[in-house]
């Protein structure tokens, strides 16, 4: 006698394919309880199954070389009918059962005792359940731990649910972030490149011809120059922050800042003239991943540039486990309450004629949490720096 559908089987079909358990590998987790079951309740046939809309099909199985068998023949599809264990002790007695395949033929079941696999909402996926080739009985106590076992199995197929939701949103954030350096790295290409050609254009049109310019056409010529920068900075800005890593073991060294600071120290000089980059080398060696650490640098120094002050200090501290780098400026400070908010990729607390991008700071927080740092800002440290003027914030 086959089981009657139950009233909500579209919706339980659905949320039982939504687990993606069905027609997966063995796991130790279902294996462990389904053997704890059979040794409980001394059976030589345990099973975790699940019933989908024509078989049953066993998570785990003990003592049973099948790993399906026809909806039709199932004892579980009468078991998630009801909300209690169902106990059949002589199938070949039982009107629903004695002419079933599964009785008349191997593995020639006598006694059945089933436990619905009922999840949230009152749906059942399918049974834990115990089998013997003989009659017997089930009393109380082995009821009820049949059923807390099946809870038990309820609780790993959330746990597999809830790892495979996990699994999936990795692989489509990682798929999503791919996707995204090729976006950045046709940007570079595509926009970039045709911006570089505009500056030299326009350097040799300036070459040629500046002679015969008109102060306002030098003034225009001039705009036209730091219009284009601003795009190339802001294009440059975006590409980095779609490039650094996530979730992903840097390679760091043992690193020499001398050079960096060095180099820094030019570059800064040629964009600000007249401004200071002080720094005391440290006596040892930073342990980074260089080309971040040089990058971070950059875009820590010229932030403080960039926003109102004349004299920078790089310095570094260490302890046993950490480096501790800071950046001090001497412009006018971060406003109370912004101290976060700077680090959010296109927050901007300055003017739009003041040129910068609003993601220089976010790329350093990517760069610093990457090597298991964290960044933040002390709006009133003074610290070391030896500026003349001693009043300065």
């Amino acid at each position: 006698m086959a089981a009657p559908v139950p009233k909500n089987e579209s919706e339980r079909l659905r949320r039982l394919r939504r687990y993606g358990i069905l027609d997966t590998p063995p796991t130790p987790r279902f294996d462990r309880i389904a053997r704890l079951a059979g040794r409980l309740l001394d059976c030589p046939i345990a099973l975790v199954s699940l019933v989908d809309e024509n078989r049953q099909w066993f998570k785990a199985r003990v003592g049973l070389d099948a790993s399906q068998t026809p909806r039709a023949d199932a004892f579980c599809a009468h078991t998630i009918m009801g909300e209690d264990v169902l106990v059949v002790n002589d199938a070949a007695n039982d009107p629903r059962f004695a002419d079933n395949p599964l009785v008349k033929g191997d593995p020639d079941i006598r006694f059945y005792a089933g436990a619905p696999l009922t999840v949230s909402g009152g749906f059942a996926m399918g049974t834990l359940c115990v089998i013997d080739r003989k009659p017997r009985e089930l009393d109380e106590a082995g009821r009820a731990v049949l059923a807390d076992l099946a809870q038990m199995v309820v609780d790993a197929m959330e746990h597999h649910r809830h790892a495979a939701t996990l699994v999936q949103t990795h692989l489509e954030l990682a798929s999503a972030h791919e996707e995204l350096r090729a976006i950045s790295d046709a940007i570079s290409h595509d926009v970039r490149t045709p911006l570089r050609q505009l500056g030299a254009l326009l350097e040799m049109f300036e070459s040629d011809h500046r002679a015969a310019l008109s102060e306002d056409a030098v003034r225009e010529l001039e705009e036209v120059r730091r219009v284009r920068a601003h795009a190339d900075e802001a294009i440059r800005g975006m590409t980095e922050l779609a490039r650094l890593p996530r979730d992903k073991k840097l390679e760091s060294e043992e690193v020499n800042v001398a050079p960096i600071l060095k180099d820094l120290t030019e570059t800064m000089g040629a964009f600000y003239p007249g401004m200071s980059l002080r720094y005391d080398l440290p006596d040892r060696p930073v342990v980074a991943n260089e080309v971040l650490l040089r990058q971070m640098l950059q875009h820590l120094v010229d932030n403080g540039f960039k926003h109102g002050g004349r004299n920078v200090r790089v310095e570094f501290s260490f302890d046993d486990v950490r480096t501790r780098i800071s950046v001090l400026d001497d412009g006018p400070g971060i406003p109370e309450g912004n101290t976060q908010t700077v680090f959010e990729p296109f927050h901007r607390l300055v003017p739009k004629s003041v040129p910068g991008t609003g993601v220089g700071l976010t790329v350093v927080k990517r760069i610093v949490e990457a090597h298991g740092g964290s960044v933040f800002v002390e709006p009133d440290r003074i610290g070391g720096l030896p500026f003349e003027d001693p009043a300065v914030e």
